[in-house]
Protein backbone atom coordinates (compact mmCIF):
# COMPACT_ATOMS: atom_id res chain seq x y z
CA UNK A 1 0.00 0.00 0.00
CA UNK A 2 2.78 2.24 1.10
CA UNK A 3 6.31 1.97 -0.14
CA UNK A 4 7.78 -0.76 -1.83
CA UNK A 5 9.22 -3.26 0.60
CA UNK A 6 5.83 -4.42 2.02
CA UNK A 7 2.55 -3.11 3.50
CA UNK A 8 1.59 -0.75 6.25
CA UNK A 9 1.69 -2.34 10.06
CA UNK A 10 -0.56 -0.18 12.15
CA UNK A 11 1.04 -1.38 15.89
CA UNK A 12 -1.17 -0.93 19.29
CA UNK A 13 1.45 0.18 22.13
CA UNK A 14 0.13 -1.53 25.35
CA UNK A 15 0.70 -2.29 28.24
CA UNK A 16 -0.65 -5.81 29.05
CA UNK A 17 -4.60 -5.68 30.94
CA UNK A 18 -3.25 -8.17 33.24
CA UNK A 19 -0.59 -5.94 34.32
CA UNK A 20 -2.87 -3.30 35.41
CA UNK A 21 -2.02 0.40 33.94
CA UNK A 22 -4.06 3.47 32.79
CA UNK A 23 -3.76 4.69 35.85
CA UNK A 24 -4.55 8.24 35.48
CA UNK A 25 -7.84 6.83 33.50
CA UNK A 26 -8.97 4.95 36.51
CA UNK A 27 -8.28 7.94 39.07
CA UNK A 28 -10.42 10.25 36.97
CA UNK A 29 -12.91 7.68 36.97
CA UNK A 30 -12.36 7.14 41.12
CA UNK A 31 -12.30 3.15 40.68
CA UNK A 32 -8.87 0.75 40.73
CA UNK A 33 -7.57 -0.58 37.42
CA UNK A 34 -9.60 -2.82 35.82
CA UNK A 35 -8.32 -5.41 33.75
CA UNK A 36 -11.41 -6.48 31.84
CA UNK A 37 -12.10 -3.04 31.14
CA UNK A 38 -8.63 -2.37 29.46
CA UNK A 39 -8.89 -5.72 27.73
CA UNK A 40 -11.85 -4.11 26.17
CA UNK A 41 -10.48 -0.73 25.49
CA UNK A 42 -7.77 -2.83 23.67
CA UNK A 43 -9.98 -4.80 21.48
CA UNK A 44 -12.44 -1.85 20.52
CA UNK A 45 -9.13 -0.47 19.37
CA UNK A 46 -8.00 -3.27 17.09
CA UNK A 47 -11.53 -3.48 15.44
CA UNK A 48 -11.58 0.39 15.28
CA UNK A 49 -7.53 0.22 13.81
CA UNK A 50 -8.74 -2.72 11.10
CA UNK A 51 -8.24 -1.30 7.34
CA UNK A 52 -7.94 -3.32 4.20
CA UNK A 53 -4.50 -3.65 2.98
CA UNK A 54 -2.85 -3.74 6.19
CA UNK A 55 -1.61 -5.75 9.15
CA UNK A 56 -2.15 -4.88 12.72
CA UNK A 57 0.55 -5.56 15.56
CA UNK A 58 0.08 -5.14 19.45
CA UNK A 59 3.38 -4.52 20.95
CA UNK A 60 2.96 -5.32 24.94
CA UNK A 61 4.92 -4.72 28.14
CA UNK A 62 5.42 -6.38 30.13
CA UNK A 63 6.95 -8.91 27.89
CA UNK A 64 6.16 -12.15 29.83
CA UNK A 65 2.75 -11.18 28.79
CA UNK A 66 2.49 -11.61 25.34
CA UNK A 67 0.57 -15.27 25.78
CA UNK A 68 -1.74 -13.32 27.97
CA UNK A 69 -2.31 -10.51 25.32
CA UNK A 70 -2.57 -12.94 22.47
CA UNK A 71 -5.24 -15.33 24.56
CA UNK A 72 -7.46 -12.53 24.17
CA UNK A 73 -6.89 -10.55 20.24
CA UNK A 74 -8.01 -11.83 17.13
CA UNK A 75 -6.37 -14.62 15.43
CA UNK A 76 -5.19 -12.02 12.99
CA UNK A 77 -3.57 -9.71 14.98
CA UNK A 78 0.09 -10.52 15.94
CA UNK A 79 1.85 -10.20 19.25
CA UNK A 80 5.24 -8.88 20.29
CA UNK A 81 6.75 -7.78 22.77
CA UNK A 82 8.19 -3.77 23.76
CA UNK A 83 11.60 -2.91 23.94
CA UNK A 84 12.47 -1.62 27.11
CA UNK A 85 13.63 2.32 27.93
CA UNK A 86 11.02 5.25 27.54
CA UNK A 87 8.04 5.57 26.01
CA UNK A 88 10.09 7.36 22.71
CA UNK A 89 12.89 4.56 23.00
CA UNK A 90 10.16 2.11 22.52
CA UNK A 91 7.84 4.03 19.72
CA UNK A 92 11.32 4.37 18.15
CA UNK A 93 12.47 1.09 18.32
CA UNK A 94 9.20 -0.58 17.38
CA UNK A 95 9.13 1.67 14.40
CA UNK A 96 12.47 0.57 13.30
CA UNK A 97 11.60 -3.41 13.95
CA UNK A 98 8.74 -3.15 11.73
CA UNK A 99 10.41 -1.18 9.34
CA UNK A 100 13.35 -3.61 8.99
CA UNK A 101 11.07 -6.72 8.92
CA UNK A 102 9.49 -5.36 5.85
CA UNK A 103 7.03 -3.27 6.46
CA UNK A 104 6.60 -0.11 3.90
CA UNK A 105 4.97 1.95 6.15
CA UNK A 106 4.27 1.73 10.38
CA UNK A 107 1.43 3.71 12.16
CA UNK A 108 1.71 3.34 16.23
CA UNK A 109 -1.65 4.37 18.61
CA UNK A 110 -1.67 3.47 21.55
CA UNK A 111 -4.26 1.17 23.06
CA UNK A 112 -6.98 3.49 24.34
CA UNK A 113 -8.08 4.04 21.38
CA UNK A 114 -12.06 3.05 21.15
CA UNK A 115 -13.30 6.12 18.90
CA UNK A 116 -10.42 5.27 16.35
CA UNK A 117 -11.88 4.25 12.52
CA UNK A 118 -10.13 2.54 9.56
CA UNK A 119 -11.11 5.78 8.38
CA UNK A 120 -8.82 7.59 10.79
CA UNK A 121 -5.97 4.76 9.72
CA UNK A 122 -6.83 5.63 5.44
CA UNK A 123 -6.11 8.95 5.78
CA UNK A 124 -3.11 7.99 7.34
CA UNK A 125 -1.68 5.75 5.06
CA UNK A 126 -3.31 8.36 2.16
CA UNK A 127 -0.92 11.09 3.40
CA UNK A 128 2.04 8.37 3.32
CA UNK A 129 1.51 7.16 0.08
CA UNK A 130 1.39 10.86 -1.82
CA UNK A 131 4.95 11.87 0.23
CA UNK A 132 6.45 8.92 1.58
CA UNK A 133 8.96 11.01 3.38
CA UNK A 134 6.64 12.15 5.47
CA UNK A 135 5.43 12.10 8.97
CA UNK A 136 1.85 11.58 9.91
CA UNK A 137 0.16 12.64 13.11
CA UNK A 138 -3.18 12.36 14.31
CA UNK A 139 -3.98 15.22 16.85
CA UNK A 140 -5.62 15.07 19.95
CA UNK A 141 -7.93 17.28 21.42
CA UNK A 142 -5.36 17.77 24.53
CA UNK A 143 -2.75 19.22 22.21
CA UNK A 144 -0.56 15.86 21.74
CA UNK A 145 -1.48 12.70 19.59
CA UNK A 146 -3.35 9.77 19.33
CA UNK A 147 -0.89 8.48 16.39
CA UNK A 148 2.18 8.76 14.69
CA UNK A 149 2.68 7.36 11.04
CA UNK A 150 6.16 6.98 8.83
CA UNK A 151 8.14 4.89 6.20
Amino acid sequence: MVGESGPTVVAVLTRAPSSGGKSRLFAALGRPSDSSLLAALLLDTLDGAALDGTSRVVVVEPAEACDDVRAIVPGDVSVIAQAGGTLGDRMRETMASLLAGGAGAVILIGSDLPDITPQMIGLAVQHLSRDPRSLVLGPSADGGYYLIGAT
